[in-house]
């Protein structure tokens, strides 16, 4: 029985003492904190040089900088429009179709502030010839307006029912 006594004092003991571990390791975390006695950091050598920084971020200032691909005219018409009055005549429309460059050069000062406020699909739709949604802005008329979705299922059947009859097999 006194063995039983003995081996439960000693169950009793390690149980305090690990209790007392944990409890001492968690009052003690915020003074540690405070005092700096924290953990040191393992050893951090950058696999980059400051030169090849310096080089990465100058090849992506060049490439920002290059000329933009102004294929329809967008940014002509983003450049125009935000451009001030004495400096517009600079702004270069050769990108642009005669009858966007002619409704553009027509408009007036406060037409040409809410197509630059409409961003860049309000000018998608400009230079297309579409509804832009803007009020005041005029709609660009262009010589042959774009085919409708009707219009366009109607060809595709013609050219379909046509194709039957009026080709011929190659040879």
């Amino acid at each position: 029985m006194m063995r039983f006594f003995a081996a439960l004092a000693v169950a009793i003991g390690r149980l305090l003492m690990g209790t007392m571990t944990s409890l001492e390791k968690l009052l003690s975390w915020p003074w540690r904190m405070l005092s700096g006695s924290r953990p040191t950091m393992p050893h951090y050598e950058p696999s980059t040089q400051p030169l090849e920084i310096l080089e990465e971020l100058a090849a992506k200032r060049a490439k920002e900088a290059a000329p933009e691909f102004n294929k329809d005219g967008i940014s002509s018409v983003m450049a125009y429009t935000k451009a001030l009055p004495p400096s517009r005549p600079s702004t270069d429309l050769s990108a642009l179709k005669e009858e966007v460059r002619d409704t553009l050069l027509c408009m007036s000062d406060d037409e040409l502030k809410a197509l630059s406020r409409g961003g860049i699909r309000a000018a998608r739709l400009f230079v297309s010839g579409r509804d832009h949604g803007i009020n005041g802005v005029p709609i660009v008329r262009l010589s042959k307006p774009p085919m409708t979705a009707a219009e366009r299922s109607e060809w595709k059947a013609d050219a379909q029912s046509m194709k039957t009859t009026h080709s011929v097999a190659f040879r």
